[in-house]
């Protein structure tokens, strides 16, 4: 009987410290940053368990800034327009492929197709040179131009999604089956980062 109690208790600390952990509030502020070295710190700020493939994500470079959220919120607000999910079982967050991704990978028939098209500034029409585009799950990918033009030859669908980023914009990722895949214009949306003027002044010396 004592054992049961104890067993009951040692479950019923486990679920409380896992609630609390979700619970927990967390403050992040980064700039171009690779999306797991954002989740890291997500981790280390509220202490639960996490788990993703890291080698899917790295190529994903994020600009965001939250301030006083829990830790579903933040996961929500990071993967909104990523082709991910994050799910919580038993006491651990799993960042995964999202189920529409997923039944997209397995319905779609394998083809072969050229990506291309042209990277712009969404708030004046500016192109992007060397932006870097990537093919989420490959090492796949390539880098406008300095008008902005990139092209991706023999791209196949289980490539997809397409991810772009660019220093001071926001990454960007879309689904191929949903977009024309030649000639595609798509357009970055810059961040809010600022830079201090700084004036520098030279003293001249005197002759004493």
């Amino acid at each position: 009987m004592k054992a049961l109690l104890f067993i009951a208790l040692l479950c019923s600390v486990f679920l409380s410290t896992g609630l609390s952990a979700q619970e927990s509030k967390v403050d992040i502020d980064f700039t171009d940053t690779p999306l797991p070295n954002i989740l890291q710190e997500i981790k280390r700020q509220s202490d639960i368990k996490l788990a993703y493939d890291a080698r899917n994500l790295r190529s994903i470079i994020m600009s965001v800034q939250l301030s006083d959220v829990d830790v579903k919120s933040a996961f929500d607000s990071l993967l909104i327009e990523l082709p991910y999910e994050a799910v919580f079982i038993k006491s651990t967050w799993l960042i995964i492929p999202s189920e529409n991704y997923v039944k997209s990978q397995s319905s779609e028939p394998k083809r072969d197709f050229k990506v291309s098209g042209r990277l712009i500034n969404s708030q004046n029409g500016q192109a992007l040179p060397y932006a870097n585009v990537s093919l989420q799950g490959s090492l796949g990918g390539a880098v406008s131009n300095l008008d902005g033009y990139f092209s991706i030859p023999n791209v196949r669908s289980d490539s997809i999604p397409l991810c772009f980023s660019y220093v001071g914009f926001r990454t960007r990722c879309i689904d191929l089956r949903e977009h024309e895949t030649e000639n595609m214009i798509v357009q970055l949306e810059p961040t809010n980062t600022y830079l201090l003027a700084v004036e520098v002044i030279a003293e001249q010396e005197s002759d004493d």
